[in-house]
């Protein structure tokens, strides 16, 4: 377990296109999220968003959730 981001989530993202990585990296930069993903086909993308938690956990959730409604 990592201590340093012990409040973070992560969001799964599989399957995704170019275009919904490009929402959800811009989701990302506006969130003050992290990305990771990786390309596993010529337009599919899989990996995670890690969420923070800056003020506090109902904010976290309202985030996961309309990251979730992008994915």
């Amino acid at each position: 377990m990592d201590w340093n981001n012990f409040n973070s989530i992560l969001v799964r993202v599989d399957g995704a296109d170019m275009a919904k990585m490009n929402r959800i990296r811009a989701w990302a930069r506006r969130n003050n999220a992290t990305v990771k993903v990786s390309r596993y086909a010529r337009d599919a993308y899989e990996g995670h968003v890690k969420v923070p938690m800056p003020l506090g956990r109902d904010q976290q959730a309202a985030k996961v959730t309309e990251l979730k409604a992008i994915i």
